[in-house]
């Protein structure tokens, strides 16, 4: 017999492709796929991780972007928002969901990304950016009694006692 027998590296496992490449035997010879996904052809053999981070990813903007070997990760959305699908990030509504902290003589709004309360009624004011406290008209010298009239104070309004007799 005057023909030789092509020896099969991949099948015998004398290739030194990486196993992230896929050998393919030729006559005489092997070469090395290209990697799979998620990571970079380095040189004939090798491959090495692709940062997707730093160079293409579908993470939104208020998600940071972790690279991983062989991939990439979201990271969770900022307060006031919540994880829509592996991507993207959908505003709470924090008046619908009676979560926010508003005063209940305040009235929630909601903002993207969080939400805001209305100005406490007449008869208080805003204690903090939630909350209401009673004014006292009376002490304050605010109130529309006649001197002659004593002014009492009561929660979110004050009265003018009777003229005297």
């Amino acid at each position: 017999n005057y023909s030789c027998d092509d020896a099969n590296e991949c099948n015998d496992g004398t290739h030194m492709c990486d196993v992230k490449r896929a050998c393919q035997n030729t006559r005489g010879s092997y070469y090395c796929d290209n990697c799979t996904s998620g990571y970079i052809n380095n040189g004939n053999f090798s491959c090495y991780d692709f940062d997707e981070c730093s160079y293409s990813h579908n993470c939104s903007p208020l998600r940071a972007c972790t690279n991983t070997i062989g991939s990439y990760r979201c990271d969770d959305c900022p307060f006031g928002y919540t994880n829509s699908g592996d991507y993207n990030c959908s505003d709470i509504n924090e008046c619908q969901q009676n979560t926010s902290r508003c005063d209940t003589l305040r009235t929630c709004y909601n903002t993207i990304g969080g939400y805001g309360c209305s100005d406490c009624p007449l008869g208080y004011m805003n204690s903090d950016p939630f909350d209401c406290n009673d004014v006292d008209e009376c002490s304050l010298k605010i109130d529309n009694c006649s001197p002659l009239r004593k002014c009492n104070n009561s929660i979110g309004w004050y009265s003018c006692s009777d003229c005297p007799k």
